[in-house]
């Protein structure tokens, strides 16, 4: 494990104690073997390689070749279990009637074996690859690891879960923990949660009630988020005893009782609070059950109602307003509620008040004073709040920019420079993408005035910020424009989805895999499947099981290599691939490609033993093997409780792949059935893609220009030794540099 977590940040452990460095054929044979899974060393890490024995180096490649395997997948053999094994060559030529009769006998249960042609020799992988640069790790690199998955702002990826479990067993000085060392609470609970589970003699503390109530759930296996409720399980004495110790220690515990009403009692149900002497649970408990506990919302929704109190009595407002409120409210109101919203389809507009102008200026001073000690609350509330006040809510907002995080700033000041443009609205109701809304842009128009303030005082506030960090200034690349900064709701990859990658010029097809292995009653696919669109996002054609072949005037542009019944004796492992031929595509009108992976069994991610999705890129398709470890450009396990994964789309004309990693609501059944409802989801997807942060965005509000280079790649640029730098995608051998952790930037205050 600690190899894998080391190769993911881009670097190799290797100690030795030869100082001299010379020209060493067994160091040339490592080398060689790095780059069949598609690395090379940088020169200092060659250097060091170079002083290395034979047994040294026999020794390293022991180690990190189990890791090379998992990070590109190549330890699942997937060429093993491809049907036809001199794909795609042997199914272009298969006519129809041929293909289909061979199929329907392998789904009634002939082995796959009994149709296919013997293996043919296949021409050795002769291609320019563009490999990716590795490093030798440093003495204190695990420790940075380790600092920057705590100062993590999002949510981590399910490598980086994994990874923390591995730093809890083996991180010996770690005695203590507070949840305010996290940057992102749920991971904290995550991680205070496997503390608990493998009984490790780590104390830990917790300052917030419903941080508490989320450690409640995790030890209950349930939504962290809060956003679906949970099944408490039976607590042991001493744990109850925990919950509530923790709980009694909080502040605000009244009003986050009152928060969500029915998840607190139903875990209070299960703790007995009045077996125990907690006296702040006791009370708070009372008032609970006795309907005396007071929401911050509800403060302000009383406010709200005193300066504008027609819209107490108007229902299209009420509904609006409630709709901010979500957490006051059941799953069954916020469905309600949302079906109400889009029969009205409501735009709160500004109402003449019948109050006097000092008493509504007294009355917002006493909403702002509510305002300004929930900050979070002001942030994800500005624009509601700003259909009703306007300017005196853009000066409130002015007065906590310095309190918000980075990361918070900068998504602020992308949301309102592009809000008002904005065709469409897109979001995923409590996070779930499968039931994705695209709604109507009918949102108050935010005035340029007050627009250009807050984005003045933001880049003013992040200037600030950056100087103190990068005193010799920097030099910003237009090019990391195309990397992004990840989200909370993805699961997939370290960075954000959006993320753009270049195909080299070289590149004439792409190559996706899906492989699983799953042991159920009959057979299982997870299906690997495109979707093809021209420029106005109309449906061209499908490649995917039930159509294995693209054409276009006898050209095959796309095809599927067989629909494999998985292998019993084998943990129920097989594994589906698709080529697309991109110049033949392009001539035929194909603008956009979108790549998704179906559970066709209904059987979620997290329920398979394994499910791996893969692409790779490369010149000839019929030469090395139909799975290549030096192609692969992504490789992702799809865990979780989802039936649908949209991993990314290629802009055939730009030559550009984005990741988009999106659980949006489709047909399990066929990529086929999708193709209306992706042709209607894409654009405003895209448009959403649009208005999140970038690295660019980070960066760009520091005015001070110097040598710190913030890049996509460092191709064309010279980095001396021990220089700080942030290079998305390392691809320069001869630099050596200190990479710059991003969350320490975003964390600056």
């Amino acid at each position: 494990m600690k190899n894998l977590i080391l190769l993911n940040s881009g670097l190799i452990e290797v100690n030795s104690d030869n100082a001299e460095s010379n020209f060493n054929v067994y160091s040339t044979t490592f080398v060689s073997n790095l780059m069949h899974y598609g690395f090379i060393p940088n020169n200092e890490l060659f250097s060091i390689l170079n002083s290395l024995s034979k047994e040294e180096l026999f020794s390293l490649w022991k180690q990190i070749k189990p890791a090379l395997e998992e990070v590109t997948g190549a330890n699942r053999k997937m060429s093993d279990f491809v049907v036809y094994k001199n794909f795609p060559e042997e199914v272009i030529k298969m006519d129809e009637f041929e293909y289909w009769t061979k199929q329907i006998c392998m789904y009634i249960g002939f082995p796959n074996e009994l149709f296919v042609e013997e293996e043919k020799k296949r021409k050795p992988l002769n291609e320019k690859i563009k490999f990716k640069v590795l490093a030798p790790a440093k003495s204190n690199s695990m420790d940075l690891i380790y600092q920057s998955l705590l100062t993590s702002t999002t949510k981590w990826s399910d490598s980086q879960f994994q990874f923390i479990e591995y730093f809890l067993d083996n991180k010996k000085d770690l005695t203590e923990l507070s949840l305010n060392d996290f940057s992102f609470k749920i991971n904290g609970i995550f991680t205070i949660n496997k503390i608990l589970e493998k009984n490790l003699n780590i104390s830990f503390d917790i300052k917030d009630a419903t941080d508490v109530l989320r450690l409640a759930v995790a030890m209950s296996e349930g939504d962290l988020s809060l956003r679906t409720n949970t099944k408490f399980r039976k607590f042991k004495r001493s744990e109850r005893r925990m919950l509530l110790s923790l709980l009694d220690k909080t502040n605000n515990l009244e009003d986050d009782f009152a928060m969500r009403k029915g998840q607190w009692k139903a875990l209070l149900r299960h703790l007995h609070p009045n077996d125990y002497k907690f006296k702040n649970v006791s009370n708070a408990y009372d008032s609970l059950y006795n309907n005396k506990c007071k929401t911050f919302e509800s403060k302000v929704k009383q406010l709200i109602f005193k300066v504008k109190p027609e819209i107490k009595g108007c229902t299209k407002c009420k509904v609006d307003l409630a709709s901010k409120l979500k957490d006051n409210l059941s799953k069954e109101d916020i469905e309600q509620l949302e079906r109400l919203q889009k029969e009205l389809s409501f735009k709160t507009k500004k109402f003449d008040t019948s109050i006097s102008k000092e008493e509504e200026s007294k009355i917002y001073n006493e909403l702002e004073k509510l305002l300004l000690s929930r900050t979070g609350y002001l942030y994800r509330n500005f624009h509601f709040l700003y259909s009703i006040f306007e300017k005196p809510v853009v000066l409130t907002f002015k007065k906590v920019i310095p309190e918000l995080t980075t990361l918070q700033l900068i998504k602020f000041e992308k949301y309102i420079n592009s809000i008002n443009d904005r065709k469409k609205l897109m979001y995923a109701p409590n996070g779930n993408w499968n039931k994705v809304v695209v709604e109507d842009n009918n949102k108050t128009k935010i005035h340029s005035c007050d627009v250009s303030l807050l984005t003045n005082s933001i880049k003013e506030e992040i200037n600030k910020r950056l100087s103190s960090k990068f005193t010799d200034g920097i030099t910003l690349k237009k090019s990391t424009q195309n990397v992004f900064l990840k989200t909370n709701d993805q699961e997939l990859a370290n960075y954000g989805r959006g993320t753009v990658f270049d195909i080299p010029k070289n590149v004439k097809f792409i190559r996706t895999a899906s492989f699983w292995s799953c042991v159920t009653n009959g057979n299982n696919f997870f299906d690997n499947g495109w979707n093809f669109f021209d420029a106005n996002w109309k449906p061209k054609g499908t490649c995917c099981w039930n159509n294995e072949r693209f054409e276009v005037n006898n050209e095959v542009l796309s095809v599927f290599s067989g629909d494999p019944t998985n292998s019993k004796e084998l943990d129920g492992k097989a594994c589906q691939m698709i080529d697309l031929y991109l110049d033949k595509l392009e001539v035929a009108g194909v603008r956009y490609a979108v790549w998704n992976i179906l559970s066709y069994s209904n059987i979620p991610f997290s329920e398979a033993n394994d499910v791996l999705a893969s692409l790779m890129w490369g010149k000839k398709p019929m030469s090395g093997n139909t799975f290549e470890p030096s192609r692969v450009n992504m490789s992702f396990p799809l865990q979780g409780n989802n039936l649908t994964k949209y991993i990314a789309y290629i802009d055939i004309k730009e030559r550009k792949l984005v990741y988009v990693d999106a659980n949006l609501r489709s047909s399990i059944q066929s990529a086929g059935n999708n193709e209306t409802l992706v042709s209607e989801l894409m654009p405003a997807y895209i448009e959403y893609l649009s208005t999140l942060p970038t690295v660019f965005d980070l960066f760009k509000s520091l005015d001070k220009k110097g040598d710190t280079v913030i890049t996509y790649s460092d191709k064309n640029v010279d980095l001396k030794d021990e220089e700080s730098a942030y290079v998305f995608k390392p691809s320069n051998e001869k630099n050596s540099f200190t990479q710059i952790d991003l969350e320490k930037v975003i964390n600056l205050k």
